[in-house]
This record gives C-alpha cells, sequence and structure tokens, in this order.
C-alpha cells in the first residue's frame, strides 16, 4: 500500500497543489492585506511580491526536466526529475517563504554539498550520450575530470541565478544581509557565495571519484540512470514532473 502512495508520482503531486496552494494564498493576501508582512530581512521591494515570485518561479522549475525532454529528445530518468524539483523546493521554496536558511545551521551549504554530488550524478549519466564509442574505450581520468568541471560549473551558473534572483527579487539568497536587515560590509559579504562553491566542489569531486572507479573498475553504475535519446516509440513517455504538473 506504502508504496503506491509514497512513489514519484504522488510526490511531486503534492508538492505541486502545496505551491499553487501557496500562490494563491500569497496572492488573495497581497490584495486584501496592507505591506505589513515581514520575511526577516528588509526588502527593496513588496514583502508578498517576493513570496509570489519565489512560490512561482518553483513552480516554474517543475516543468525544467519536461521542457529538456522534449527541447531535446530525451529520456531522463524519472529520479532526475524527482530530485531536482524537491530540491529547488528546498532552496527557493522554503528558503524565501519560510526563512529555513535561518532556522537549520548550514541549511545552505548542505543544499550545495547535496547539489555538487546531484549534478555530479548528472554529468556521470550524460557520458553514454556523449560519448560515441564503447565506454571502455573511455579514460577513467577523463571521465572523473568531465564530472567534477560539469558539476562545478553548473554551480557557478547557479551563483550567478541567485546574483539574479536577489537583484530582482531581493531574496538575500547571497546573504549579503543578516536576518533583521542589517547589510553586511566588507570581504564577509563574500563568505556565503565562496564557501558555497567549495561545498559543491567537494561534491563534485566526491562523485569524481566514483566515476574514476566505475570505470576503472569496469563497474559501469553510471549506465543504470543514464540519459539517452528518445526512440520514436518513446518520444510521447511522460515524465513524472509533466503528469504532476497537469
Amino acid at each position: 500500500m506504502w508504496n503506491k502512495v509514497l512513489n514519484l508520482k504522488t510526490i511531486l503531486s503534492l508538492l505541486f497543489v502545496r505551491l499553487a496552494i501557496a500562490l494563491i494564498v500569497f496572492g488573495v493576501e497581497a490584495l486584501t492585506a496592507s505591506s505589513s508582512a515581514s520575511i526577516n530581512y528588509n526588502s527593496k521591494l513588496d514583502d508578498y511580491t517576493v513570496l509570489i515570485g519565489a512560490t512561482a518561479i518553483t513552480l516554474l522549475m517543475m516543468f525544467i526536466p519536461t521542457i529538456i525532454s522534449k527541447a531535446f529528445k530525451l529520456n531522463i530518468p524519472p529520479l532526475f526529475s524527482f530530485v531536482f524539483i524537491v530540491f529547488c523546493y528546498c532552496g527557493i521554496f522554503l528558503g524565501a517563504t519560510k526563512s529555513i536558511f535561518y532556522i537549520i545551521p548550514f541549511w545552505d551549504k548542505i543544499l550545495h554539498a547535496i547539489s555538487g554530488i546531484l549534478l555530479g550524478i548528472l554529468g556521470l549519466s550524460l557520458i553514454p550520450l556523449l560519448n560515441k564509442d564503447n565506454d571502455e574505450s573511455l579514460s577513467p581520468i577523463f571521465a572523473a575530470a568531465f564530472v567534477f568541471c560539469f558539476a562545478v560549473t553548473l554551480g557557478t551558473f547557479w551563483e550567478v541565478f541567485e546574483y539574479i534572483m536577489d537583484s530582482l527579487l531581493d531574496l538575500n539568497l547571497q546573504r549579503y544581509a543578516f536576518q533583521d536587515g542589517e547589510l553586511i560590509s566588507g570581504q564577509a559579504v563574500l563568505v556565503d557565495t565562496i564557501v558555497d562553491l567549495i561545498a559543491d566542489a567537494v561534491g563534485a569531486l566526491a562523485m569524481a571519484v566514483f566515476a574514476y572507479i566505475s570505470l576503472k573498475q569496469k563497474k559501469n553504475w553510471h549506465t543504470k540512470y543514464a540519459i539517452t535519446q528518445k526512440s520514436p516509440s518513446t518520444a510521447t513517455t511522460r515524465l513524472p514532473s509533466e503528469e504532476a504538473a497537469v
């Protein structure tokens, strides 16, 4: 019974409903209440704009796996879609609307370390798709280097994304202000971004070692969750993220 209830599709559907309800509630509150709400730091924009913006962005992120799958005709493992959406929910929605970054110490760093691992797994899963030759001809060192660089590069892009979101919505994702709204000055303002990148690199390094062992010892663990090109018969297959968003 629990296997049927606690499956990926059900969890994604619940997350989608949760976000949709939150978006409606924030919208109604924005229309009926005065701009007196606080989310633990001073915002240049209306508080409700931040709440609505973070929720809407998280909702849009749920469609990213489906969009990529259709645009590039790829079979993306359902687990990838699930992990990506849950990660966005924990990082963007909970971070901006529940101030979880202030409630749980090192929450941000934990997410970045996990993201380094997840992005490394993504890079590893792309090897069979990108490598036209047999996997046995692929250098383990090259695969490990690819996994590490892939994960660190996308981690850097995420920091750029945080900067853009902070510029547009003042979400304080890059921790440039204390919880009471006081702005951080000097070199301390760079600490969050630098430590985030270090955490990304640590997670990426762990997956690079994993990739090396997988190919060196011919375990081929990366083929289990490989991203593959869609065949005509599977071109219309729907992903859990797409089904959850219906």
